[in-house]
């Protein structure tokens, strides 16, 4: 019998987030709503943003020699939405969104 756990390796959007830092050309930049968002035309060929990473979210995307991450559903949260699918789906309530307040 094989057992299976899927663990999800979501970005934290760090207050201090060091992809910032890493990033050239202004391709990582942070919403008013504290969400950390990599732009894929401005981050193209920028592999050091993986590296930048902490926390091993930002993966490479080999095809598109892109850096992708966790986007906290934003498109989402742009149109109504209250919180990413991940939070919506989690059975346990163990992810949250918003202020910790």
């Amino acid at each position: 019998k094989v057992k299976i756990h899927y663990i999800p390796t979501i970005c934290n959007h760090c207050r201090t987030a060091p992809c910032l830092s890493a990033a050239q050309n202004g391709a990582v930049y942070r919403r008013d709503d504290g969400l950390v968002i990599i732009d894929p035309e401005k981050a193209a060929g920028q592999k050091q943003l993986v590296e930048a990473c902490p926390y091993g979210a930002i993966f490479w995307n080999e095809e598109l020699s892109l850096p992708q991450k966790c986007t906290g559903c934003a498109h989402l949260l742009d149109h109504g939405s209250d919180k990413p699918r991940c939070v919506e789906a989690c059975p346990t309530d163990a992810l949250q969104f918003g202020e910790r307040s």
